[in-house]
């Protein structure tokens, strides 16, 4: 395995994975947490590095509750995505407020908006599925799913259905034929004007690998060659199989790092849906691949995720990711990263992972 030489802000991990085209090799990722500083508006390198998540984890058992923390050792994404952990802040006594982002480029071209409403508890009166009044926010509310449009596996008229595949640990999801029982909870996590927006549910953080649409682009394996040894697909994933935010917080393409990044009603300092905005740093891992019998080569990187962890301390971390072949490894013998600014190192924003 190489071994790797890094700035101390920086996580890494290397892992045996296979790349986009089912390709055995190694995946790399980088990882670096930003906090804002007081006297800027520029986010800044935090003294420690950021944990490394092997798997996703979650904030209960797997079956029945929502992500805590999304995977890190995937081998690519499919351009860039932003996630956001943690809770809103609205103002206390209100009944509803306002929740989300926007991230914009350098330039003040804006790339991602999104806002959530978040209403106070309420539940179902009786059967026929109206809800009872809706009581004030008091503090914080969760960034969970749990509290999204959804509902789990459920027993109607003596028969167990499925749970609400989108969301399959949230609430207020009534399958046909059924009935809602008084007293249960209602979603608090809304869309703007309460639309349905065809039943996704209403969230800013990452979304389980087992919940539609992400199990729907892991592809089909061949049984028969895997048994023998091979990785072929007779259906290859989707290229955004590993990407675990929802759709509309995704991008085409990878980020630069020095874009802005706007939060609404997600810190005490921005309650009920007022703004603040910080810049990313303009910084960029350069990495070179250094061979065994000396000389190096660039290795393109691709930061693909921006996540955000909201509370009384702002977190920002930034993914690159990139991955290499077995024989680009077989030739090589240490990774060397850099950390430097975007303008003075050519950022490839295609991120063409089988190139190595």
């Amino acid at each position: 395995m190489l071994s790797v030489v890094a700035p101390k802000e920086l996580a890494h991990s290397l892992w045996p994975a296979s790349g986009v085209h089912g390709k055995k090799g190694v995946g790399v990722v980088l990882k670096l947490r930003l906090h804002p500083q007081a006297d800027s508006k520029t986010l800044q390198p935090a003294s420690t590095p950021p944990p490394i998540e092997p798997v996703e984890r979650f904030h209960g058992r797997p079956q029945s509750s929502s992500v805590s923390a999304a995977a890190d050792l995937v081998p690519f994404k499919r351009g860039a995505e932003v996630v956001i952990y943690g809770a809103a802040y609205p103002v206390p006594g209100q009944q509803s407020s306002v929740a989300g982002f926007a991230l914009s480029s350098a330039t003040d071209r804006l790339l991602l908006e999104k806002r959530i409403w978040v209403i106070g508890a309420r539940s179902s009166r009786a059967a026929s599925g109206m809800a009872s009044g809706v009581e004030p926010l008091i503090g914080p509310v969760p960034l969970h799913y749990e509290l999204a449009y959804g509902g789990p596996s459920y027993a109607a008229q003596g028969q167990l259905g499925q749970g609400y595949a989108l969301n399959p640990v949230g609430c207020g999801h009534c399958p046909w034929g059924g009935e809602l029982t008084a007293g249960e909870p209602q979603p608090q996590w809304v869309w703007p004007n309460l639309c349905s927006r065809g039943g996704q549910p209403a969230g800013l953080g990452p979304l389980a690998q087992a919940w539609a649409p992400r199990a729907e682009r892991c592809g089909r394996l061949d049984e028969e060659a895997y048994r023998r040894g091979r990785l072929d697909y007779l259906q290859r994933p989707h290229p955004a199989v590993h990407n675990a935010a929802p759709d509309d917080q995704q991008l085409p393409e990878p980020l630069r790092g020095d874009e802005c990044l706007t939060l609404y009603g997600l810190s005490p300092a921005t309650a009920g849906g007022l703004a603040a905005t910080w810049s990313l740093p303009g910084l960029t891992p350069r990495l070179a691949l250094a061979g065994a019998a000396g000389g190096s080569r660039a290795v393109p990187l691709a930061l693909d995720t921006v996540a955000v962890t909201t509370g009384e301390r702002l977190t920002v971390d930034l993914s690159w990711r990139t991955w290499l072949s077995d024989a680009a490894c077989a030739s090589a013998s240490l990774l060397h990263v850099d950390l430097v600014q975007v303008d003075l190192v050519q950022v490839d924003r295609v991120g063409r992972f089988d190139a190595f």
